[in-house]
């Protein structure tokens, strides 16, 4: 008879989670607008806000980098 898989107490789930997503970001290093987008819909971040957030994130960076090289 196979045992249940074993139950990982709540309490630690969002840290097991937390340490999992950095280790696969450090893994791949790069996601799809695709990928981004399944992650969101896990969280019920409709498509055209993470579309809208990575537009805002390379224009803050593209702006970052314009300050550094003055």
């Amino acid at each position: 008879m196979s045992q249940p898989d074993p139950r990982i107490p709540e309490d630690i789930a969002d840290d097991v989670l937390e340490i999992a997503s950095r280790l696969y970001s450090e893994a791949n290093n790069s996601y799809s607008i695709q990928e981004l987008q399944e992650a969101g819909k896990e969280v019920s971040i409709p498509p055209e806000f993470v579309e809208q957030a990575v537009r805002e994130v390379k224009e803050k960076r593209r702006q970052a980098e314009l300050e550094h090289q003055q």
